[in-house]
């Protein structure tokens, strides 16, 4: 959406104006002209009919920014974020009855910035979606299979768990499904995403790149994880890289659909800062496992903790687990040399079985479990 979403800037002060430009350029928007006045203002709305227009209330001339967010609204359909240095409350009074999709007071952080505009964006288009009229032989919407698959997933989810069937619908209306490939990359770190995604089926793997150039695996993700949907919800450029392990299908969902979504269902947020504080407390586990525990116990809790997120039920309530020595070496912060030792340790001991597969089996979750509590020697 950002690459051909255009934004008009009217702002009387040039360095001003330049500065709001390349700001917003660099989001990924397109800059379709800027306005000194609100007679140049609508003169380029109504040429260029941008899908967004960023108005500063106190203009030259007779007509302020808010006679002209009027107009635009009313004659043109078209969304303005106000932008003012002037916040008291008979500006605010003055503008809110223009119908604006966003407020921010100068000066303005690109944080901020980026957010209201997205925001302001996926409202116009919900509005717009309500208000087209339906064509009377599409009155009646049957979902298509793909369709009803992403709504029944994200109903599973625990973060939505709690969302009426209303809400539940829109934010699907809003998802995108996409088939990917093993070794394909979704996002890469240090770029800014307006979606995140959640794996409805396969694996992917989260990448941190070192100086080097080499890549360690952080997490794994398993379907219905929601750390890809998280970690764009700040607007910050993406932490990691992500990878698909294996054939997958990815559900994407915009940043300014969650954020909206959370706006009017606090319960998300509830739930969502649940999730982080979760990761939080797991992440000081490995932090402390890093410094104090021997290989072996870091082998057999990276395994303890997969085995709920991935493995499949073998043979005589066995599990099996898809997963590599460089993987394991990767997420233990072992060396693969050290991975291999301790791994055929454990298949001496019965508590393991290697395939040639990239696979693991697990005979013995019993012993792998005391090794991984208990930090104990092999014996």
């Amino acid at each position: 959406m950002n690459s051909i979403s255009k934004v008009l800037i009217v702002e009387d002060e040039h360095v001003v104006a330049l500065d709001l430009s390349a700001t917003v350029a660099s989001f990924g928007f397109c800059i379709c002209g800027t306005a000194a006045t609100a007679a140049d203002a609508i003169a380029l709305a109504e040429s260029e009919r941008p899908a967004l227009v960023l108005m500063d209330i106190v203009l030259a001339g007779e007509v302020d920014g808010i006679q002209a967010a009027t107009y635009l609204r009313e004659s043109l359909n078209i969304p303005v974020i106000f932008l003012t240095a002037h916040a008291d409350h008979a500006t605010v009074a003055r503008a809110t009855k223009a119908g604006p999709f966003g407020f921010l007071v100068k000066p303005v952080t690109p944080d901020d910035l980026r957010t209201t505009i997205e925001v302001a964006l996926y409202r116009a288009r919900l509005e717009q979606e309500r208000t087209t009229p339906v064509h009377p032989s599409r009155s009646t919407h049957t979902l298509t299979g793909r369709e009803e698959s992403v709504l029944l997933f994200l109903r599973q989810l625990q973060v939505f768990a709690k969302l009426d069937d209303a809400a539940l619908a829109g934010l699907a209306a809003e998802a995108r499904l996409e088939d990917v490939r093993a070794g394909e990359l979704l996002v890469f770190e240090g770029t800014r995403q307006s979606s995140g995604f959640v794996v409805q089926s396969g694996r992917i793997a989260m990448l941190k790149a070192a100086a080097n150039g080499k890549e360690l695996i952080v997490e794994l993700l398993p379907p219905g994880d929601p750390l890809g949907l998280i970690a764009v919800l700040d607007g910050d450029p993406y932490p990691l890289t992500a990878r698909a392990q294996v054939d997958s299908e990815i559900v994407w969902l915009s940043r300014a659909a969650v954020l909206d979504t959370m706006k009017h269902h606090p319960e998300v947020m509830t739930s969502l800062v649940k999730e982080v504080c979760t990761r939080l407390r797991s992440a000081h586990d490995t932090s402390r496992a890093l410094a104090f525990d021997r290989v072996e116990a870091r082998v057999a809790q990276v395994l303890c903790a997969l085995i709920p997120r991935f493995a499949e039920a073998a043979e005589k309530a066995d599990f099996r687990i898809e997963v590599s020595r460089q993987e394991l070496a990767n997420l233990t912060a072992a060396t693969p040399e050290t991975i291999s030792r301790v791994t055929r340790a454990l298949e001496r001991e019965g508590v393991l079985r290697i395939s040639g597969q990239g696979e693991i089996e697990i005979p013995d979750i019993g012993r792998l479990r005391q090794i991984a509590d208990d930090n104990c020697d092999l014996s």
